[in-house]
């Protein structure tokens, strides 16, 4: 490699690293996922259950206290980084309780805690926004914009594309593809031994929900770095994700995959659409001031 190239290609990185955009993606992110963690893992983490823990104790309150200050975006990469520690500590350390087990799975919250520790979550619907804002009126200055670096959407691709390959390659085989794994599942949850002799038109259905599953998920780990595409594969997403809710139970995982959607979208663009909808509320009417009285 020439040193031309070379520099050409450390400029092309630099490029990357330093690009910039709207912080509002990662402000949706930030608040999307402190909900599902609430919503999935709130009985798991509760401090009462571990008093007998020392360090499980401490970890859970981490957690608890400092997903609270993450929502409303107070010092929010601080509560990022001790969000990430305490669930990477709970997984780790106590992984192997039952109670636990949801941290460890292979697309548990404690890889998306780490992963979006790297965006900028201050930057937009937060305290810290509120804040700086505030700070620049005292100042006389404008109100510091709504950008920053967002290389960190970079690792959130990479890992939902690497999540989305594994689970189309776990799918290429004759007994997925058939329709049997499928009717298994469709009898555990649902149904009982007899029901596809009963319904013989379910087995049409199972396989035509394997192979588009197996379809979307290797279009969504592949084809979704095709920008052009993405339009088209990202509502097959949601559509994969909202099937495997209502027909599997498989939940949080399937919103927290399609919160995470917002990294394939560029961040300027879910910026104007926002304001766009701000655009067309209406303003709230002022009162009137009241007459001075005279004496």
């Amino acid at each position: 490699m020439t040193p031309t190239t070379r520099a050409g290609w450390a400029q092309t990185f630099l490029g990357w690293f330093n690009a910039e955009g709207s912080t509002r993606s990662a402000a949706i992110i930030r608040i999307g996922f402190v909900f599902l963690l609430w919503t999935s893992l709130t009985f798991q983490t509760s401090i009462f259950k571990w008093l007998h823990l020392p360090l499980l104790t401490a970890c859970c309150l981490v957690l608890s206290v400092s997903s609270v200050t993450l929502m409303v975006g107070f010092f929010s990469r601080l509560s990022a980084a001790l969000l990430a520690i305490s669930t990477v500590t709970i997984c780790w350390w106590f992984g192997g309780m039952e109670a636990m087990r949801p941290f460890k799975n292979t697309t548990g919250v404690w890889q998306v805690a780490v992963l979006i520790a790297f965006l900028p979550l201050g930057g937009s619907f937060s305290i810290d926004r509120w804040l700086a804002v505030r700070r620049a009126r005292t100042r006389g200055q404008p109100a510091p914009a709504e950008r920053a670096p967002i290389w960190g959407f970079m690792l959130i691709r990479l890992q939902l594309s690497a999540i989305y390959c594994y689970a189309a390659f776990d799918k290429i085989d004759a007994e997925w593809l058939a329709g049997e794994r499928m009717e298994r599942l469709l009898v555990h949850y649902y149904g009982y031994a007899e029901v596809l002799r009963d319904m013989p038109w379910l087995h049409i259905v199972c396989v035509a929900m394997a192979w588009f599953a197996t379809v979307v998920e290797f279009s969504l780990g592949v084809l979704i770095w095709v920008r052009p595409l993405r339009r088209y594969i990202l509502p097959l997403g949601v559509i994969l994700h909202f099937g495997f809710f209502v027909g599997l139970a498989l939940w949080p995982l399937g919103h927290r995959m399609i919160l995470l959607y917002l990294a394939f979208i560029d961040p300027d663009a879910v910026h104007r659409w926002i304001d766009s909808i701000l655009d067309r509320l209406p303003a709230s009417p002022r009162s009137p001031s009241a007459p001075q009285q005279t004496s």
